[in-house]
């Protein structure tokens, strides 16, 4: 084997280096600040609107919300979160068969009916393996908060 020397030993370490780090677990976190600091203290009950999954795995959006709803309670994000069998019977009460179009007398409706200040919808955009034949699972998931007063 050759003896690397000055610049073959500085690159061969580098490279050592740069594969060490990109063999990792890799997390994307892409949350948008908010414009005004605290703007949703005033939202102490959320109802956690059934995702919809566009992966092609099976109950996708049932696994995201199995994780999501503990995990508010967990991190005390809100005071309260309804439970998804309360918001699935006003969505059947109210009609509403999906909710990617959500008007605003619809949201309002949702929350007079929940009693609740916020709903989270989302979409699961991802789930499952990644593309490459070792990659480690992934998950993508949109989601938003609305305010129930304003729409």
């Amino acid at each position: 084997m050759k003896k690397l020397k000055g610049n073959g030993l500085i690159l061969f370490c580098t490279a050592i280096l740069l594969l060490a780090g990109c063999s990792g677990a890799l997390v994307r976190e892409f949350v948008k600040e908010s414009k005004e600091k605290d703007q949703f203290l005033r939202i102490n009950r959320v109802a956690v609107f059934p995702f919809d999954n566009f992966t092609e795995t099976k109950d996708a959006e049932k696994a995201i919300e199995s994780l999501l709803i503990p995990a508010l309670y967990h991190e005390e994000v809100f005071e309260d979160v309804v439970d998804p069998r309360f918001v699935r019977d006003a969505m059947k009460k109210l009609k509403i068969v999906t909710t990617d179009i959500l008007d605003r007398e619809q949201v309002k409706k949702l929350g007079d009916e929940l009693a609740i200040q916020g709903i989270i919808i989302g979409k699961v955009v991802n789930y499952g393996r990644g593309k490459e034949k070792e990659a480690a699972n992934e998950v993508s998931i949109e989601m938003a908060l609305v305010e129930v007063a304003s729409g």
